[in-house]
């Protein structure tokens, strides 16, 4: 049985379900029928969900509702407290959606086993080209899975990936992916292995190296994010700066601490 808090969630959630269905409805004005409304954002941060956000129970109805009879081409669910049981019925839905191009997670509870659930859904998604999972706890397991994904998806254009907790081989798993793509335009790995202190000089060069290879060859990338990473004066001549000069396709590459 579903916790008392889950059930208000889900509560909370269908109201604003009824609301979205009623203006989905076709309706005549003046001979001409109004246009059914393309996203649906849910964020934490407006007034009516600030005290009441959407947590697992409530992607659950959610997504369920809208499974087979979404015209979304963009959700967005930041802020909100969705966790691993939330992600999965979210990769479930995205498995079988053909609309909806933009996904917007930011800030949820999202850790490392939904992180996966939704790099994999994305693996045989062929729609969504815009997708942010920024400020979730991935880690190493949904990082590595988004590097798979890239391998095989040539429909993301956008992909967030900032305050992640991607580990040093997610980070190279990425740039070695991220190397042969042309896909992909905007790319942000801020605040991801932040503190280059807490590794050994090596491993943060080997780091910052793949990275910088990574923009060598890239040809695809147009907007860059690496603030917030620990970047020394030293990679910054020895490898960052060469690649920057090499690449000349990226037009802005945040490095800001």
């Amino acid at each position: 049985m579903a916790s008392e808090a889950g059930n208000d969630d889900s509560i909370h959630v269908i109201d604003f379900l009824d609301e979205y269905i009623k203006q989905c409805g076709i309706k005549k004005l003046k001979g001409k029928e109004m246009t059914i409304p393309k996203l649906l954002k849910l964020s934490g941060t407006i007034d009516d969900l600030r005290e009441n956000r959407i947590e697992d129970m409530g992607a659950y109805v959610l997504f369920r509702a809208l499974n087979n009879n979404c015209f979304l081409s963009a959700i967005d669910l930041s802020y909100n407290e969705i966790g691993d049981k939330g992600a999965a019925s979210i990769a479930d839905f995205i498995k079988g959606d053909n609309r909806v191009k933009k996904f917007v997670l930011k800030s949820n509870n999202i850790s490392q086993t939904g992180g996966a659930a939704l790099g994999k859904a994305l693996l045989v998604n062929d729609t969504i080209n815009e997708f942010d999972i920024s400020y979730n706890p991935i880690g190493n397991a949904g990082g590595m899975e988004f590097a798979a994904t890239l391998q095989v998806n040539t429909l993301i254009q956008k992909l967030l990936l900032s305050h992640c907790g991607l580990s040093t081989d997610a980070l190279i798993a990425l740039s070695t992916v991220l190397s042969a793509t042309r896909t992909v335009k905007t790319l942000c790995l801020s605040n991801n292995e932040s503190n280059f202190s807490r590794l050994t000089q090596s491993c943060a060069n080997d780091v910052m190296m793949h990275l910088s290879n990574m923009i060598k060859a890239n040809r695809g990338i147009e907007k860059l994010g690496f603030a917030k990473m620990g970047i020394s004066d030293f990679m910054v001549v020895e490898y960052l700066g060469p690649a920057v000069l090499a690449n000349r396709k990226i037009a802005k590459l945040d490095l800001s601490w």
